[in-house]
């Protein structure tokens, strides 16, 4: 079963630099994102992403204009747990269903 639910990740690094991210399952990259922080050094990423329910692990990178990338950073953890139920073709949230019986 899959839920399509928001990413957002925001920070700051050394301004006019593109961060990199790393997005990864069971050890295996499944997919890479990149954008670029502004004159300040902020920076925020969004997306929309199909999650199915697993443990998930994202780094980032920085690079310059000149193409040097840093060391990566600390993996963060992102555990999901989808509350619904699949009724194909739909998922129903579990709080709703509930709350309908």
């Amino acid at each position: 079963m899959y839920q399509e639910e928001v990413l957002h990740i925001e920070g700051t690094a050394l301004p006019n630099h593109t961060i990199i991210f790393f997005f990864k399952a069971d050890e295996k990259l499944i997919k890479t994102w990149e954008v670029l922080s502004d004159e300040k050094g902020e920076w925020y990423f969004e997306e929309d992403v199909l999650f199915r329910s697993g443990i998930y692990k994202i780094s980032a990178r920085a690079k310059n204009f000149k193409g040097a990338i840093s060391n990566p950073s600390k993996e963060c953890v992102i555990v999901v747990i989808l509350s619904g139920i699949s009724v194909r073709p739909w998922i129903v949230p579990i709080k709703l269903w509930l709350g309908s019986l």
